[in-house]
C-alpha cells in the first residue's frame, strides 16, 4: 500500500490537554492553501443534512469525518459532516491522524486525539487557532476485505479544547455509526445544532441521539502546549473498549 505523501520530519509532539487524553500536532505546510474549493452554501447544507441551525453547530464542532482505508491509495475521508468544512491540506493531515500509530491486529476500539494548526479559523474563542480532533478507530477481521480487515475511523473536529466532552460525544455516536451508517452522523449533527451556544465554565445536560450527556464545558482557552521537532512517535494516549 502506497503510504500518504506527509512529511513526518514537519511533525511535532504536544503535552496532554487534559490527564484523560493526550494529542498529537502536524504542521500543515505553514498555513499554506487555506481556501476551501468548490464551498457547499449553507442553504444547501441546511436541506441536504437536516442542520436547522448551522451556526450553533459551528460554534461547538467543525465537523464530524469518516476516515477509511482504501488500498490503493490509503486512509482516505469517506464523508465529511457537513461538507466542505475542511481545507484540502486540513483533510489531508486528519486523513493521516485518523488511525492509530499501531493497531496490528486488534479488534478493539481505540480513542484518541489530535491537533492541527489552523490559522485561518477565525471568530473563535481559541487563542492557539488550532482544531482538535477526537477519533474513534475500529477494527474488526472481515474476510471480505483484501486486507482481511474493517478499518475505519469517526473523527470529531472543534476548535473547542473540550477534549473530555467530546470524547464522551463520541462513545454515543460511533458505536451507533458503525451499526447504522450516515443516517447516525447527519441525526447527531441536527441535535448539535439544536444545543444553542455554548456557555463556559458551567455544567451542561445535553440531548444527543437520544441520550442525554452530563459535562463541565469550562474555558475556551487550553493551556500552553510545549512542543519539539522530534519526528512523530506514539505519543497518543488510547483508550480501548
Amino acid at each position: 500500500m502506497e503510504k500518504m505523501s506527509v512529511d513526518e520530519n514537519n511533525i511535532s509532539t504536544t503535552t496532554p490537554i487534559s490527564s484523560a487524553l493526550a494529542t498529537t500536532t502536524i504542521l500543515i505546510e505553514n498555513g499554506h492553501n487555506t481556501e476551501v474549493e468548490n464551498p457547499v452554501s449553507e442553504t444547501e447544507i441546511k436541506k441536504e443534512f437536516n442542520i436547522p441551525n448551522l451556526n450553533v453547530f459551528r460554534e461547538w464542532m467543525r465537523c464530524i469525518c469518516i476516515v477509511t482505508l482504501d488500498l490503493e491509495v490509503g486512509q482516505t475521508m469517506e464523508a465529511c459532516f457537513p461538507p466542505n468544512a475542511l481545507t484540502q491540506n486540513e483533510e489531508l493531515a486528519v486523513c493521516f491522524l485518523a488511525f492509530p500509530d499501531s493497531n496490528s491486529t486488534s479488534t478493539e476500539n481505540t480513542t484518541y486525539s489530535f491537533r492541527i494548526p489552523s490559522p485561518h479559523v477565525r471568530d473563535c474563542d481559541n487563542s492557539l487557532n488550532s482544531t482538535f480532533g477526537i477519533v474513534s478507530f475500529r477494527q474488526r477481521k472481515d474476510a471480505n476485505i483484501k486486507r482481511g480487515y474493517f478499518q475505519k475511523s469517526v473523527v470529531i473536529l472543534s476548535t473547542l479544547p473540550f477534549v473530555g466532552f467530546f470524547h464522551s460525544i463520541l462513545e454515543i455516536i460511533a458505536p451507533l455509526y458503525f451499526q447504522d451508517g450516515n443516517s447516525v452522523i447527519e441525526a447527531a449533527c441536527k441535535d448539535i445544532s439544536e444545543w444553542g451556544s455554548p456557555v463556559y465554565n458551567k455544567y451542561v445536560l445535553l440531548d444527543i441521539l437520544g441520550s442525554k450527556v452530563r459535562g463541565y464545558i469550562g474555558s475556551p482557552q487550553p493551556q500552553t502546549f510545549s512542543t519539539n521537532n522530534q519526528q512523530r512517535k506514539t505519543t497518543k494516549t488510547r483508550r480501548t473498549t
